[in-house]
């Protein structure tokens, strides 16, 4: 009898140990989990990457073709009025440029001396493309960080470096007001505590993105081994969330205002409602991306945008964004396909 009674503890013990253990591996989620779960990850997306295309997404790529026929980044200020102009024609649903302009047109230092236009043109250049902008549907960016790392951008100068302490939040006296045509309606608890947190601000030239109708942070966040596995919808500084911008794409192209944020207390975000479609996230509120093969996009060259070379019936109704695949501007992002894409493309899978 008491033997039975022994055994049946045993039985009882053993599993219980075991699920308490294994309870306690996932709360703490050690090193060693995370990195089997990411190998993981990446060979189930090596063994099926996402196959469909991407009917409603467009890029429209600066890339190398572009700046030989053009001229090098960054481009003129009017140059990239006309193209935004030559978008908006075509009827898209939203252009989202991945690019920080952080400064003046006269303030970009890589430009020869030689070359330079005088500065009543350059500040004009700055007037024509918000003036470009300002005719809707259009998404800036402005950059997120932490104090103890540093960002690199093709457009950001040792000038905009200095303003990383000094830089206030962008929807503050000192910067653009866009972020008063966005509203955030949570439902639970604070969503706030689960973001991704940053210290620091690098924004957009304030004549650019209040004339914008959407402004997000062009941020990834890797893993420790350098690979995008998942895209914040929304993230934070302090205690003001802030939009993503391929959230804003979303967003902007649904013609919405507002984030709809559903957590559960002490467990996080569980999922984000953007432009009318309820989107499952990650406690923190990220997206996990199944990805596709490089430019599933279809990508067109921004040169033949310019040249008056494409229908309007490849962007009219789409999400378009803009960046770069060129190899000099060292945008690229590892993938979990085990290569390199452009950054503007991981937006574009994100979407």
């Amino acid at each position: 009898m008491f033997g039975k009674v022994r055994r049946l503890r045993a039985n009882l013990v053993i599993p219980a140990v075991v699920l308490f253990a294994s309870i306690v591996v996932l709360i703490l989620e050690p090193v060693g989990l995370r990195v089997v779960r990411n190998l993981t990850f990446d060979q189930f997306q090596r063994m099926h990457p996402r196959k469909e295309h991407a009917k409603l997404v467009r890029i429209i790529d600066i890339d190398d073709e572009s700046l030989q026929r053009l001229g090098q980044w960054p481009w003129p200020r009017e140059r990239l009025a006309r193209l935004t102009t030559a978008l908006q024609q075509a009827r898209p649903r939203v252009i989202a440029y991945d690019f920080l302009w952080s400064e003046p047109e006269q303030g970009q230092r890589q430009r020869p001396p030689a070359r330079a236009a005088p500065a009543g043109l350059l500040a004009d250049g700055d007037l024509a493309l918000a003036a470009a902008i300002g005719h809707g549907h259009v998404v800036l960016g402005f950059a997120l960080q932490r104090k103890a790392a540093w960002i690199t951008t093709s457009e950001l100068s040792a000038s905009a470096a200095t303003a990383w302490q000094a830089n206030a939040l962008p929807n503050s006296a000192n910067g653009p007001s866009v972020y008063g045509r966005v509203h955030y309606v949570t439902g639970g608890a604070s969503p706030l505590p689960f973001l991704q947190d940053y210290d620091l601000t690098v924004n957009a030239l304030a004549l650019l993105a209040t004339a914008a109708d959407g402004y997000g942070a062009l941020n990834f966040v890797a893993d420790t081994d350098g690979v995008i596995r998942r895209v914040p919808l929304l993230v934070r500084r302090g205690d003001v969330m802030l939009p993503t911008l391929a959230a804003e794409a979303l967003r902007v192209a649904a013609g919405d205002t507002n984030y709809i944020i559903r957590t559960i207390p002490r467990s996080g975000i569980t999922d984000i409602t953007v432009g009318g479609r309820r989107i499952s996230t990650t406690e923190n509120g990220e997206i996990w991306i199944h990805y596709a093969p490089s430019r599933f996009t279809q990508n067109i060259p921004a040169w033949k945008v310019l040249a008056g070379m494409v229908p309007a019936s490849q962007l009219q109704g789409r999400v378009v964004l803009v960046g770069t695949s060129a190899q000099g501007l060292m945008d690229v992002r590892f993938t979990p396909l085990g290569g390199v894409m452009p950054g503007v493309e991981v937006h574009a899978q994100m979407l």
